[in-house]
């Protein structure tokens, strides 16, 4: 923020309202003011801003300071002119008031954070730098506000639903994902106690060569194992099964809650080297190398079933690895060796949520594709890309972390839980973070345009920039703003200052200067010239001259 002091007109400065935060001036203040004034006593520069549509000068901070050198019949007053964009007046004179003899009240700064949200900044870190409080205090404030914009936007999609509106076409009209719609829809449905049928026409967008069923996305898993008979058919199995039916559901992972607050690892960049104990297939004397990786092999009763997801670090006691076993179902070998498990907080994770981190450690480590990472971690194509593309707009977006979540779920139509689990594990950056120089290739061929304009929307960030960040590199400095024609201050300034050079020259003229005070003019007039001469060689390196 640019700032420089210099003596204004005072009646070239207004008290806007809707940038000044005190509702009244305290009048015995003012008088205090006088008073000081007249012993002598110097005050700090007030702060204003210059509107260019008007001219004149926004007041910021020193209302009462203005008042009293108002009573006193002074014509100028010292201010330090800032350079601040107009959406940031409010939070900049609400910043500087709380920082004086006479803060702000609570009601004052509740209101200028609500205004301030209402206006279009939703970044609450932005807020609370600007407003110089905590983003936990800004949360508190805008959370009732909040609740109502959500609780609005619900009721619009609900009318549109009952209009006869698709999914598709609800999402366009509001600019929402259609993942956002469809889980606002089943919210609805869930609070209302009513089990709707779908509409064949709502449905979410589907890859090409998918079926709808393999295509649709479900917001939420219940932690319920489906089972199904073994080889043999016999349905009687899975009554036998019940019994260790509490063992294998003691190793779902609990399904968090929205409004759980994910911690980030200490762990700022930990790379593991020990990896799980998967076990690879090898050839036979029937297989050679190749066929390994197109002809499955069957299972046998002795071969170990070791399920990538689920799979322990080596060490791991046997007892573990019981729960993690399902009878009766064959277990899936990986030629991925993971990591990921050996971090605690990744068996906190729901099973999607697992599900997202892995296919990040897939992305990143093995640079295997879309279509291949969906297959490997056994969810939908389309989720798989929706979680990678979050990933990557993440671990680009430097705002507040549940502000980031929620316009990720919003804008990419995932459950704000996985953002929440993306955004606490890509402190694991060498492991996990999709951005870096090597993700180059991998982006190109597995992410569209779309998807690259869908991140660029989510970090806001010059199109140009994108692929430097994406490859985790600082963008090469914009160029700078030159002036188009003189700045006016300067213009007004450099009249003032020819004006007092006239007047030294009548001085001269008229003899008023004896050998002491001409030794001090030439003085000042040296350094003058010494500093006119550093401009003029200054314009001519820049062949402006």
């Amino acid at each position: 923020m640019a700032r420089k002091s210099t003596k204004i007109l005072i009646k070239k400065i207004v008290t806007d309202q809707r940038y000044y935060p005190r509702f009244e001036v305290d009048q015995e203040r003012v008088k205090e003011f006088v008073e000081a004034m007249e012993y002598g006593e110097h005050f700090s520069p007030i702060k204003v801003v210059r509107d260019p549509k008007t001219g004149l000068y926004i007041l910021l901070d020193g209302k009462h300071r203005l008042e009293g050198y108002i009573l006193r019949g002074e014509v100028e007053i010292l201010a330090d002119i800032l350079f601040i964009p107009e959406e940031h007046w409010l939070m900049a004179s609400a910043r500087f008031n709380s920082k004086s003899s006479k803060p702000l009240t609570a009601n004052e700064t509740k209101k200028i954070i609500i205004f301030t949200w209402n206006t279009g900044i939703k970044d609450t870190d932005e807020i609370a730098r600007e407003m110089g409080c905590t983003v936990r205090y800004v949360e508190m404030v805008i959370k009732p506000v909040r609740d109502e914009e959500r609780l609005k936007r619900k009721e619009v999609i609900s009318e549109l639903n009952e209009q006869g509106m698709s999914q598709r076409e609800i999402a366009s009209k509001l600019c929402l994902s259609v993942g956002y719609i469809n889980k606002a829809l089943k919210l609805n449905d869930d609070d209302s106690g009513k089990e709707t049928l779908q509409n064949p026409k709502r449905e979410f967008s589907e890859i090409p060569g998918e079926s709808s069923d393999a295509g649709q996305v479900f917001t939420k898993r219940s932690n319920f194992v489906l089972e199904t008979p073994c080889e043999n058919n016999n349905i009687s199995e899975l009554d036998h099964s019940t019994e260790k039916s509490d063992q294998n559901l003691t190793a779902e992972a609990p399904i968090t809650s929205p409004e759980r607050e994910l911690e980030t690892p200490a762990v700022t960049d930990e790379v593991f080297t020990k990896r799980s104990d998967f076990v690879l297939r090898t050839p036979d004397e029937n297989y050679n190398i190749s066929e390994l990786e197109t002809k499955p092999q069957k299972s046998t009763p002795d071969s170990p079933k070791i399920h990538p997801e689920t799979s322990k670090p080596a060490g791991s006691t046997p007892g573990n690895d019981s729960q993690n076993k399902k009878p009766g179902l064959p277990q899936k070998t990986s030629p991925y060796p993971t990591y990921i498990d050996q971090i605690d907080f990744y068996h906190e994770l729901s099973t999607q949520g697992q599900h997202a981190i892995r296919a990040m450690e897939l992305a990143k480590k093995y640079k295997v594709d879309i279509v291949d990472i969906a297959k490997e971690i056994d969810e939908p194509l389309l989720w798989t890309k929706k979680v990678l593309v979050a990933a990557i707009a993440l671990s680009l977006m430097n705002g507040d972390k549940l502000n980031d979540a929620s316009s990720v779920e919003t804008m990419i139509g995932i459950d704000l839980d996985i953002a929440r689990a993306i955004q606490a594990m890509l402190p694991f950056h060498t492991m996990l973070c999709p951005v870096a120089p090597e993700m180059e290739q991998w982006i190109k061929d597995n992410l569209s345009s779309q998807d690259l304009d869908m991140i660029l929307e989510l970090v806001d960030v010059d199109k140009k920039d994108l692929p430097y960040l994406l490859k985790g590199e600082a963008p090469p400095p914009p160029k700078k703003n030159c002036f188009e024609e003189l700045p006016t201050d300067y213009r007004e300034q450099l009249q003032a200052y020819i004006a007092v050079l006239r007047e030294i020259r009548d001085h001269v003229k008229n003899k008023m200067f004896n050998e002491d005070s001409a030794k001090q003019l030439m003085v000042h007039l040296n350094k003058n010239v010494t500093v006119i001469n550093e401009i003029v060689d200054g314009l001519r390196e820049e062949k402006l001259l």
